[in-house]
């Protein structure tokens, strides 16, 4: 008889999925955020495989969200897969290959087509099988204040004066001379606190000319960046002759020297450089008002949003190769596409290269 049974959870396991969560480093501020992911997705119910011990207690999860994605001009539904957490104490046990294996078959039950964000070794399996279907997310950086930066992670990090010297010395190297925004008069930029109905008449312009890209309407944004306790984000909107062009969410943590643009859209047209540049230097003077040394942030490279970060300084992050500053900048974010049904759904959607990602999506949900 085998150690682990498979299933779904319930409104009793809510107790047990945050302890889960809790156990593998990350967790909610309340119960109310624990909720709010699971039951007021815009896009229908949040699914939950999981893998019980004999005894009934939670050993592993994995969540399953409802994705709507656009390539051209259509719309599909698809899924999002996040947080496939097993409990430490079972690690190494099957309870891991029961819950994948769940997962799977749940999966090719319910959706053509699903995104996920994988591990190292499973990334590399499926880059050997069908390398189009996985795709890489550098980390990019803007230092404003590469002096403040070298001494906070210098002090965090514990180096000699000779480390904080060369650390200083890179930074230099790579914001020197990098040029600030071309201002526009006709951009404004506002600090917004919710999402109102334009966001929809935005995304309706914003996705024309895209490949793959997960809907953003007014209901999705709310749902990703509204109403959460354990994170807050900010939300800045460029607007041209009074119509929307863009908007870029930050999150600013505690005592941390860098900030992150987690999402940033701009539509496309003779104004798209002025409205990023508008965004960005928006952003810039938030961090430099609360004594923020960078911008950090990752972004499908192919993007059309990359080329404008590219064209406001940002550049591939100097300290990546550094492993002490591993928890400001991880490894190269990954994420891939696993078709269930290709016919069911755009060739485009097939290779996760023309997928338009941002670090919203890679953020633990």
């Amino acid at each position: 008889m085998s150690q682990f049974t498979t299933g779904f959870a319930g409104a009793a396991d809510k107790q047990g999925l945050i302890d889960l969560q809790d156990s593998v480093g990350g967790g909610y501020a309340t119960s109310e955020d624990f909720d709010h992911w699971r039951l007021d997705h815009p896009g229908g119910e949040v699914t939950v495989p999981v893998v019980r011990t004999r005894e009934g207690s939670l050993a592993g999860a994995v969540w399953i969200f409802p994705m709507q994605i656009s390539a051209g001009e259509e719309t599909f539904n698809v899924r999002q897969v996040a947080n496939l957490h097993v409990d430490p104490r079972y690690r190494d046990t099957f309870a891991y290959v029961a819950l994948t294996r769940h997962l799977g078959r749940t999966l090719k039950r319910s959706t053509p087509l699903h995104f996920s964000l994988p591990s190292v070794q499973t990334f590399e399996r499926q880059q050997e099988s069908d390398s189009a279907a996985v795709a890489r997310a550098p980390w990019l950086l803007k230092v404003f204040d590469s002096k403040g930066l070298a001494q906070h992670l210098a002090h965090g990090e514990g180096l000699p004066p000779i480390g904080a010297t060369t650390l200083l010395a890179a930074l230099q190297r790579r914001t020197q001379g990098r040029s600030t925004r071309p201002l526009s008069p006709s951009v404004s930029v506002e600090l917004v606190r919710e999402f109102g109905d334009r966001f929809d008449a935005f995304w309706a312009t914003a996705r024309l000319g895209r490949s793959v890209a997960m809907i953003r309407d007014r209901a999705y944004l709310e749902w990703r960046f509204s109403g959460l306790r354990l994170k807050s984000y900010e939300m800045f909107v460029a607007n041209i002759a009074g119509d929307m062009a863009g908007y870029l969410v930050l999150r600013k943590m505690t005592e941390s020297p860098v900030a992150y643009v987690m999402d940033f859209l701009v539509a496309d047209g003779p104004h798209s450089a002025a409205a990023a540049a508008a965004l960005l230097g928006a952003a810039e003077d938030e961090c430099r008002a609360h004594h923020i040394c960078a911008l950090s942030t990752s972004i499908a490279p192919a993007s059309r949003e990359a080329s404008l970060l590219a064209a406001s300084g940002f550049s591939l992050n100097p300290l990546r190769h550094i492993d002490r500053f591993g928890s400001l900048w991880p490894s190269p974010l990954r994420y891939a596409v696993s078709t269930h049904d290709g016919d069911a759904i755009s060739a485009a959607t097939h290779r996760a290269a023309n997928w338009y990602v941002s670090l919203a999506h890679h953020e633990t949900l």
